[in-house]
């Protein structure tokens, strides 16, 4: 079974997946994390990845369904989280299509306006040795510019940067919000206040989750 997370960046998607993976047995899927681990590698897809995110702009439809769908393959027997996945609604109607074996059961929408998207973005940190993430206001690490867990220095994200901070968020409008009306209107849809604290959020889609799994 398939459960999709969606929302705008910043919206906390990889927080609340990562909790529910503590809380449930199931394996995530996160298009972002995917994208990541090409890029370190160095691999051919990963360059080309590299150098559309420095840019600010999103990775194409083709390119993303080539990373990702060997990883759906892989657990095709289990219970996915898909944290990234679809943005449009072309990647909405074909996953639609592929996993008609291995059904879409919800779909959390987590909502959060752009003045709050932009202050958790800009402020964010991350170690590119264990890919912890930080925030200059509300996770400070102990030690100014290090991580916590391993002592890597600390850094940006390229597309965390604000001008490209605001570019993705205009895409997410244009490319990523009508995903969340196709979903509504197949009765998949559970929209909670991203703009909440971490475990008010979190709560509203562990219940969800629960009744959803049985």
């Amino acid at each position: 079974m398939i459960f999709i997370l969606i929302g705008p960046p910043g919206a906390g998607k990889g927080t609340h997946s990562d909790a529910l993976l503590r809380d449930f047995p199931c394996t995530k899927i996160a298009t972002g994390d995917i994208l990541r681990r090409h890029i370190k590698e160095g691999s051919s897809v990963g360059r080309r990845c590299e150098e559309i995110i420095g840019q600010g702009r999103l990775v194409d439809d083709a390119t993303l369904w080539e990373l990702l769908e060997p990883e759906l393959t892989k657990l095709k027997d289990k219970a996915v989280i898909l944290d990234g996945y679809p943005r449009n609604l072309a990647q909405a109607t074909q996953l639609q299509e592929v996993v008609a074996s291995n059904p879409i059961r919800a779909v959390v929408y987590i909502e959060a306006d752009d003045n709050t998207l932009m202050e958790r973005l800009c402020g964010r940190m991350l170690c590119p040795n264990c890919q912890s993430i930080y925030h200059r206001k509300t996770r400070v690490p102990r030690q100014a510019g290090l991580c916590d867990n391993c002592q890597a220095p600390l850094v940006v994200r390229p597309d965390d940067e604000l001008e490209k901070v605001r570019t993705r968020l205009d895409i997410y409008a244009a490319e990523t919000h009508p995903v969340v009306n196709y979903y509504q209107g197949l009765g998949l849809l559970k929209a909670v206040d991203g703009s909440q604290g971490i475990a008010a959020v979190y709560e509203q889609i562990k219940v969800m989750f629960r009744t959803k799994m049985v």
